[in-house]
């Protein structure tokens, strides 16, 4: 009796240790989603063209094995780099942005196989600013940039879509 009460305890050992690993990972969709939008975004020059006239680029890579995208980025002259990671406190996948006129950005990000939709504030030396956008995979090297949102020191630009094509 003593083998077989022994044998349960370490039975229900094993399950309560497998059913706290995976309570402890929740976001594993989120790290499959980060992946694989990873993947799709890292890779040569993404461009395209503003409503306004001007140009808007981006060029993504995987930094720190793999843990943050990093994304370079000039939209009509202005240019910085934003940073993508999942924050281990929160489980969400949440942004840092600096340009070079001295702002930096704080935003969110939700995403699935399908859109990438990023939400966030950023402080100045004067005034604050907002962006709201999403990106959608129109193919395996063309995506739409949805501009929801974009104000910069104060200044309102209107909302956009672009088509960002990559050339590698």
């Amino acid at each position: 009796m003593r083998k077989f009460v022994a044998a349960l305890w370490a039975l229900l050992l094993v399950a309560s240790i497998a059913v706290e690993t995976r309570a402890a990972d929740p976001d594993s969709e989120l790290k499959q989603a980060f992946s694989q939008w990873g993947s799709f975004l890292v890779g040569g020059t993404w461009s395209g063209a503003e409503v306004h006239g001007g140009t808007h680029e981006q060029r993504w890579k995987w930094i720190l094995d793999k843990s943050f995208l990093q994304v370079s980025w000039t939209i009509t002259g202005d240019s910085g780099m934003t940073l993508f990671g999942i924050d281990p406190a929160t489980g969400k996948l949440i942004w840092w942005g600096f340009d070079a006129e001295g702002r930096v950005w704080k935003g969110n990000t939700t995403l699935d196989n399908n859109s990438w939709v990023d939400e966030g504030a950023a402080e100045g030396k004067t005034r604050s600013g907002s962006w709201k956008s999403s990106l959608t995979k129109a193919g395996p090297d063309e995506m739409r940039l949805d501009v929801r949102e974009n104000v910069v020191d104060g200044k309102v630009f209107p909302p956009e879509i672009l088509v960002l094509t990559r050339k590698k």
